[in-house]
């Protein structure tokens, strides 16, 4: 039975995957499986009963097979120690292979053995080297775009980050690996990412923008967050953040073209259609009267006719001035093109009082003459009053309706007065 079990260990060794040597206490070789063959080059009939080949091994490793050697002889009892390490042998060639020995001591009748299993890891470190590689092919790419790029577990916890985290907030990446994000951001713009990063986690895609204070300023970022799923797991996300300033402040510019008069500053036509019915619902909500003034510049043809457009456009720069140092704080002043302008009045105590009084303001402060760069110019006004009470079902177009037609009475009156439109179920 103990010869057949042997036979057996021994069939299993030499059709292992991996090579098989076996070292006698004088260095010869007594066992050298079909693998150690396939792999090394070296027939059994030229290895057994002989000293490892010429090469196979390197001075530094023969010095570490005798030291081997040396230990055992000196104490004559193998050390029940396994050894585990990479390294490089030799085949019939000379060519390198890259293996994994697992080595230890064996006591037998016949003295002790030196065991060692050698697993080829060619491909395994090949394998390795390329993800290597791909990784820093990644790292590299990552490392030269505009934007942050992260990797952030299921404890809030960075596990990637690319270089620009380092031009942004000067974080030295390596710095980063296992933070937590608590740490690094302001309390204020941690608590405005959580609800996002909470519902990345949940599995849902988040796409937001937000605002971040540095020491060069205000900036918008729009921000990604891409679930990373396992199975049915989300175990972490990765984070895409990229610098939208530029472009927030060219929309922000491009806005206030559109809401405003480029020559004279004051909000436009579209700017009073957005803030009419705001004011309007203020009115109601305080439960004070508001007043839209709709005015027009009487002679203004005549001084664009006479000393051309630059002194018509001076005109209308003064005049919005002029108008502006009188309102207060609660006033707003738009025009709508050419020579008419609106103002919105709100918080009336006295309603229809406070505001013609506000108008024959006005209609004297339009009358002092206009000092221009080409002459001086002396013009009036025509002005319509339209009153909107708490509560009123008027909409803001019906509302400048009605003061535009009251300007136009104003006008048709003689010019240079004010008329206050009738409220509808008046009329």
């Amino acid at each position: 039975q103990v010869a057949e079990r042997t036979q057996e260990m021994e069939n299993v060794l030499q059709h292992a995957m991996n090579a098989f040597i076996s070292l006698n206490e004088q260095g010869a070789v007594i066992a050298w499986n079909l693998q150690a063959v396939r792999l090394f080059g070296w027939p059994l009939e030229q290895i057994l009963g002989k000293p490892l080949p010429m090469g196979f091994l390197t001075p530094r490793q023969e010095n570490w097979l005798h030291h081997k050697f040396r230990r055992y002889q000196q104490t004559c009892t193998p050390p029940d120690v396994r050894e585990q390490h990479q390294t490089t042998l030799h085949d019939h060639q000379g060519l390198p292979i890259a293996v994994e020995l697992n080595t230890w001591l064996s006591a037998t009748s016949q003295g002790f053995r030196l065991n060692i299993i050698i697993q080829d890891i060619r491909q395994r470190l090949a394998i390795e080297q390329a993800l290597r590689d791909s990784q820093q092919r990644l790292q590299t790419i990552t490392d030269n775009l505009p934007v942050l790029i992260a990797y952030v577990d299921r404890e809030l916890r960075y596990q990637f980050n690319n270089a620009t985290y380092t031009l942004w907030y000067q974080w030295p990446v390596r710095d980063l690996q296992n933070r937590p994000l608590h740490e690094l951001f302001p309390d204020d713009e941690y608590s405005r990412m959580l609800p996002f990063m909470q519902q990345a986690l949940a599995g849902q895609l988040q796409r937001f923008e937000r605002t971040e204070q540095r020491p060069d300023g205000l900036h918008y970022l729009l921000s990604i967050y891409i679930p990373h799923e396992q199975g049915e797991q989300v175990v972490g996300f990765y984070v895409l953040t990229q610098d939208i300033t530029k472009r927030k402040q060219l929309e922000i510019e491009l806005e206030q073209h559109a809401l405003f008069d480029a020559l004279t500053g004051l909000p436009n036509r579209r700017a009073l259609t957005e803030q009419l019915p705001k004011a309007m619902a203020r009115c109601s909500r305080t439960g004070q009267t508001m007043a839209l003034l709709f005015m027009d510049l009487d002679g203004f043809k005549a001084v664009n006719d006479t000393y051309g457009h630059d002194a018509g456009d001076e005109l209308l720069q003064q005049f919005a001035l002029r108008v502006q140092s009188l309102l207060r704080g609660t006033d707003t002043l738009f025009r709508l093109g050419g020579d008419e302008f609106t103002l919105i009045l709100e918080n009336l105590a006295g309603e229809a009082p406070d505001a013609e009084r506000k108008a024959q303001q006005l209609l004297d402060a339009i009358r002092s003459p206009f000092t221009l760069s080409a002459a001086q110019v002396a013009i009036s006004g025509s002005i319509g009053i339209a009153l909107y009470s708490p509560g009123s079902t008027q909409s803001g177009d019906a509302l400048l309706t009605l003061a535009d037609g009251a300007m136009y009475q104003a006008k048709h009156a003689g010019k240079n007065q004010f008329v206050r439109a009738s409220a509808p179920e008046e009329s």
